[in-house]
């Protein structure tokens, strides 16, 4: 997406990014919502023109990057970072391409590799080319305290992860494999861990075989009228014939596959079955001794 506005000229910006939250958009609640907890954001490694996130030379320390907020929900660099001494301070980055970390509150963090415009001349010399002029779109997904997929319902998943250091839960992602028909190929999901070690998934209901028939119209305890019933004393009581008894059949169940993974290493996995509009529990699983 193209930048433009007021913001675009007041400064030599070298990065814009245009942060969504991709749970929120898939509901269609709006066409561009913004993030509803705060971001950070931080260089980590150096990229090559092919490279790609994960195999570049690691930056240390990382650059934590301080970013301006316009109007219209933009983030943007204008080359300021964090310092632990001074609280902030000119960059001193080299133009060219690097992995960005995105982390907050309500997200699972992301990595992206983005193109840093070089250092800009001196303010009164700004040609009028300096500094970037696309965006960077940054999909965020909600991570499990995301106050839109806890009220969600429907069929989720979950659980934690432990590790006897915090930092080797980095990189770490959990995949859910849903079953599919004989012939076709097997649809995935997956949760990139931060060192919060919880996880939390929605999951298809089409995709896990649970078709409109399974789910029942009525709640089977509820009265159908409307009305509460009275015993003979005049109290609420519920009619016999709504509450949920053993005959009533049980919700649909589906089977898929639990993986943790780092990179294309699957370190534990296992089948868990989930239950149609219910939260699935999944066993703590512990990061294997390297």
């Amino acid at each position: 997406m193209s930048f433009a506005g007021d913001i675009a000229r007041l400064a030599p910006q070298r990065l814009i990014l245009d942060p969504i939250d991709g749970f929120i958009a898939r509901r269609g609640v709006r066409e561009r919502p913004r993030p509803i907890s705060t971001l950070s954001a931080a260089l980590t490694e150096r990229l090559d023109e092919e490279g790609v996130p994960g195999e570049g030379a690691a930056l240390d320390p990382v650059a934590e990057l301080v970013l301006t907020r316009s109007p219209s929900g933009f983030l943007v660099f204008f080359d300021k970072q964090v310092d632990p001494t001074l609280g902030r301070r000119s960059s001193r980055l080299e133009g060219g391409r690097y992995t960005l970390r995105v982390t907050g509150r309500a997200y699972q963090p992301l990595r992206a590799a983005i193109t840093l415009r070089p250092a800009p001349p001196p303010f009164n010399d700004l040609p009028d080319e300096a500094g970037a002029r696309e965006a960077v779109p940054l999909i965020l997904q909600p991570s499990f305290v995301h106050p839109g997929l806890v009220a969600a319902g429907g069929t989720q998943i979950g659980g934690a992860v432990t590790a006897s250091e915090v930092a080797e839960l980095d990189g770490l992602v959990i995949t859910v494999t849903l079953p599919a028909p004989p012939g076709e190929a097997a649809e995935t999901v997956l949760y990139a861990l931060d060192r919060r070690g919880q996880w939390r998934l929605l999951l298809d209901d089409t995709a896990l075989g649970f078709d409109d028939e399974d789910a029942s119209e009525e709640d089977p305890g509820a009265d159908p009228d409307g009305d509460l019933d009275e015993d003979p004393d005049g109290n609420p009581s519920a009619d016999p014939d709504d509450v949920l008894t053993l005959d009533d059949p049980l919700p649909p169940t589906a089977t898929v596959t639990v993986a943790l993974r780092r990179g294309d290493a699957v370190l534990a996995s296992g089948p868990v079955d989930v239950t149609r509009d219910a939260f699935t529990t999944v066993p703590t699983i512990a990061v294997p001794s390297a």
